[in-house]
C-alpha cells in the first residue's frame, strides 16, 4: 500500500494544484471583471423587451423582400444602467464572501491535513524495526518482533544459510 501512495502522489499533487490554480483564475478574473462573466451576464439588464420588438422587424423585412431591405446601422450596445451596475457589484461582493467563508471553513482542515501529512512523512522516513504499541488499557508497549526475529535466526541457522521470504501485500 506505502509503495501504491508514493506511486501516486506527485500525480495527485499535480492535479491538485491544476484544479487549485483554476479556481483562483476563474475566482480572479470574475472579481475583477478581465473578461465577461457568468456575473456580468447575469447581471445584464434585460427589462426594454428588445427582443420581441427585434423579431416583429425582422419578419416584416422578409415579408418586403430584397428591394425593400435597407441597410441599417448597427446600433452599439447600450451603455450599463446604474441598476444592471448594481447588481453586477452585489453579485461580486455575494461572490467575495461566499469565498471567504469557504476560505474558513477549509482553512483548519488544510492546516490538519499539513500536520498530518509531515507526522507521516517523519515516521515514513526513518524506518525502524522496534515499534510503539499502545494496548487497550493505555498502556505503551515496545513491538520488537522483527528484531527478535534476526537474532533467533543468526542464533539458530548457519552462516551460509539462504532465507527466503514471502511478502503477501
Amino acid at each position: 500500500m506505502v509503495r501504491l501512495i508514493l506511486l501516486t502522489a506527485p500525480i495527485a499533487s499535480v492535479f491538485v494544484g491544476l484544479l487549485i490554480g483554476r479556481v483562483f483564475g476563474f475566482m480572479v478574473y470574475n472579481i475583477l471583471g478581465f473578461v465577461p462573466s457568468a456575473f456580468q451576464l447575469l447581471a445584464a439588464n434585460d427589462d426594454d423587451g428588445n427582443d420581441e420588438v427585434e423579431a416583429k422587424e425582422e419578419i416584416e423585412t422578409k415579408k418586403k423582400g430584397k428591394k425593400s431591405q435597407k441597410k441599417e446601422e448597427v446600433e452599439p450596445p447600450k451603455s450599463s444602467t446604474t441598476f444592471g451596475i448594481v447588481m453586477s457589484l452585489a453579485i461580486k461582493a455575494i461572490f467575495v464572501f461566499l469565498s471567504y467563508q469557504l476560505f474558513l471553513l477549509g482553512a483548519p482542515e488544510a492546516n490538519t491535513f499539513y500536520k498530518t501529512s509531515h507526522a507521516i512523512a517523519k515516521q515514513l522516513a526513518s524506518p525502524t524495526i522496534v515499534m510503539k504499541g499502545t494496548l487497550q488499557s493505555g498502556e505503551t508497549v515496545l513491538v520488537d518482533d522483527y528484531r527478535e526475529c534476526y537474532h533467533w535466526i543468526r542464533d539458530n541457522t548457519p552462516q551460509d544459510a539462504r532465507i527466503m521470504a514471502w511478502w503477501d501485500y
